[in-house]
């Protein structure tokens, strides 16, 4: 059952970042003007909350946390 609620975790996760990139792009579509963190300042982000991350893996779950990244890594790549 645990297995299940993970998946269905993932999938959601997915769902909502392919959502949420949709309504980016209708936005803009719209004369939206839409800013984004040049990848630098991400960067930076990104390391200053990987101890946060590492720490807290263990609670949600390594393969959440895999599948999560997982996801997200998949989403930032369709972006380029």
């Amino acid at each position: 059952m645990q297995q299940s609620a993970e998946k269905a975790r993932s999938l959601q996760r997915s769902e909502e970042l392919r959502q949420a990139g949709e309504v980016v792009a209708q936005l803009r579509s719209h004369g939206m003007q839409v800013g984004e963190m040049p990848p630098a300042e991400l960067e930076k982000i990104r390391a200053a909350v990987q101890p946060v991350i590492d720490k807290n893996q263990a609670t949600v779950g390594p393969e959440f946390a895999q599948s999560f990244y997982a996801a997200l890594a998949s989403y930032r790549n369709s972006k380029r």
